[in-house]
């Protein structure tokens, strides 16, 4: 997305850029990580496309309807 990543001995540092930008990204394997990429993505220039994000319907509630509903707030 175009933020500043700084890897330290013992931490890593993110910084904003100027501008982010959308991305696509295969979400298969990190589909918790992808409730966090769909919230930047409110922040990026251009489109963000997540895919491979089924296993969202399938857990404690329907994690797709859940984002939709609140990111459209």
């Amino acid at each position: 997305m175009g933020a500043f990543i700084e890897f330290r001995e013992s931490s890593i540092v993110v910084k904003k850029a100027k501008n982010l930008n959308g991305l696509s990204v295969d979400c298969k394997m990190i589909p918790d990580a992808a409730m966090t990429l769909a919230t930047m993505a409110l922040f990026c220039e251009g489109t963000t496309k997540l895919t491979n994000n089924a296993s969202w319907k399938v857990k404690e509630t329907d994690r797709i309807i859940a984002m939709q509903t609140e990111l459209l707030k």
